[in-house]
């Protein structure tokens, strides 16, 4: 467990964009929570888009945790998304540690009262593009998460499971990890990393690191 643990703390602090995909909201906030408490930025901010709402919720219970003094937290309705990306990549001096875009699913969730699906993925890519030029001035970082969702293939009864802009994310993170969550562990796999022999490799966590 403790080398799982040093591997995933490796990961976590060498990437420039990672893609977090998650089946269970309370995995997935404490394990974000963890990952910034492991990372306490010097004189610069952590960035949380808070689509879901579930890491605002999280927070309301947990007001001590020694990252909320740096943490800038965005709860956007759909209308408002081009304006606070715009305020996020407008900082001056650039300071961003951490960018965390939580979550891709509740986006598309949001956009898709009608819109074509083709045109919620360009406006996903680039809100990251913009995301990443921004971060970039100040050596910060983005990560994205994604939830499971179940689909129907059109004309077909049998459902299948999928995670919202999992291709996009895929192409364009450097870091793609997917949690799952069981009673006594929770499995971290590790399915894009810049150190190939690591690609596929399965990381068993405690179930106490969330």
């Amino acid at each position: 467990m403790n080398r799982d643990r040093r591997i995933l703390e490796t990961l976590l602090s060498n990437y420039s964009v990672a893609t977090l995909l998650c089946d269970d909201q309370e995995s997935k906030v404490r394990f974000i929570s963890k990952m910034l408490m492991a990372n306490q930025p010097q004189n610069k901010v952590i960035i949380y888009i808070d689509i879901d709402t579930m890491f605002t919720v999280f927070l309301e219970d947990h007001m001590d945790l020694p990252y909320a003094e740096y943490l800038h937290l965005f709860r956007p309705e759909v209308e408002e998304m081009d304006d606070v990306i715009a305020e996020i990549c407008s900082l001056n001096p650039p300071r961003i540690d951490t960018v965390i875009f939580d979550s891709v699913t509740s986006f598309y969730n949001l956009q898709r009262d009608g819109t074509d699906s083709a045109k919620v993925n360009r406006k996903l890519g680039l809100h990251l593009a913009l995301l990443k030029i921004a971060t970039s001035r100040s050596g910060g970082r983005i990560m994205f998460t994604s939830m499971r969702r179940a689909r129907k293939k059109k004309g077909e009864e049998s459902w299948y499971h999928t995670h919202a802009g999992g291709k996009l994310l895929r192409r364009r993170s450097d870091l793609v990890l997917e949690l799952k969550k069981s009673i006594e562990n929770l499995e971290v796999s590790i399915l894009k990393c810049p150190d190939l022999a690591l690609n596929g490799v399965n990381l068993n966590l405690d179930a106490d690191y969330v």
